[in-house]
Order: structure tokens, then sequence, then C-alpha cells
């Protein structure tokens, strides 16, 4: 059985990845190290080059994913760096941000990368388009979570996750298994 190493310390995205790799032959562990991140504003970038970073410590096939939101009103602020922004901004501050109108497209885009020594370095990305508002509504998620309408939705994600309804994108995890299925890897 071949071990694939989902790097990440935070324990949901782990669980989330874990509910879609369902893949004979392989099984799938949670390396919690920390991986340094380069400065870009492109997920897959940062993706790739945290999951080399870390294929090279564990010396196995790694998973690394990135993540960032993209808001046209904003030029694309913050995507990647939505981890750091939430961590300075208050609620108040993004309502602010987001002040001038009532309702802007938006999209998350999410990155994951597969790195396995001897073998360059893939990348599966998806978007999840919507808008955002400019009033908080919810209680669950991130700050983010609570400003982001999906497309087709009429709620903010922290609503759907109150109601215990939303659902994650995750067309890239579902490209990355495919590849395993398909490849020499398997």
């Amino acid at each position: 059985m071949k071990s694939l190493a989902f790097v990440t310390t935070n324990d949901g995205k782990f669980r989330s990845f874990s509910s879609h790799f369902n893949l004979e032959g392989w099984k799938i562990i949670q390396e919690k190290i920390i991986t340094p991140e380069i400065q870009s504003d492109s997920t897959e970038s940062i993706a790739v080059s945290s999951a080399e970073f870390a294929t090279k410590i564990l010396n196995m096939p790694v998973a690394k994913e990135d993540v960032g939101l993209y808001i046209s009103s904003l030029n694309g602020f913050p995507g990647p760096f939505l981890n750091q922004v939430e961590s300075w901004f208050k609620n108040e501050d993004f309502e602010r941000l987001l002040s001038n109108s009532s309702e802007t497209p938006a999209y998350w885009q999410y990155s994951i990368a597969l790195a396995i020594p001897g073998y360059q370095t893939k990348v599966f990305t998806t978007q999840h388009h919507g808008t955002m508002i400019n009033k908080i509504k919810g209680k669950a998620g991130y700050i983010s979570d609570k400003l982001f309408i999906p497309k087709g939705e009429t709620k903010t994600i922290a609503e759907l996750l109150d109601e215990n309804t939303y659902q994650k994108e995750s067309t890239h995890y579902l490209q990355l298994v495919k590849f395993l299925q398909s490849s020499t890897y398997n």
C-alpha cells in the first residue's frame, strides 16, 4: 500500500480531503509540518512550492493545498493572503472594505499540488464563484465565510454551515484522485 501525506495543520482541511480520497492501494495520512510559504498572488505557485518542500523532508508523495479569495472590487485582494488578513482584520474591517457596493463578484480558488519524489509536481485548481456582501451574516466559519454567497445560493457560506448544508468545492481533490488512478504512480 502506498501512502500520501496531506500536509496541513488544519484538521478540518484534512477531514475534507480525506472524505474525497477513496483510492484503492493508497492510504492518506496527515502531516502537521509547517512549510515555508512563498509570497505570491498565485495559489498554484504557493501550493507547488510548499508541496516540493514537504516531499524533500518526508521523502514520500505529498499533497498540499492553498486557498485564496479574490474580490473583484478590491482588485483580487486578499487572494492567497486571506489567512493573514483574517488574523489582522475584524468583522467591521471587512464590512468597511466592502461598503461601496451591496454585492461584488468574487471567487474562491483552491489549488492542490501533488509532489512525488522523482516526478514533476502536478497542481489541480478549481474556482468557486459567487458574490461578497457588505454585512456579516451567519455565525460559523471565518469572517470571509460570513460575507460570501456562493453562486446559485441566497445565503452566505456561514449561514449554510450553520444549517449544516454547505458543500465545499472539491473538484480539485477529485482531479488529483483521478490523476493518481490513471498514472504510473498507482
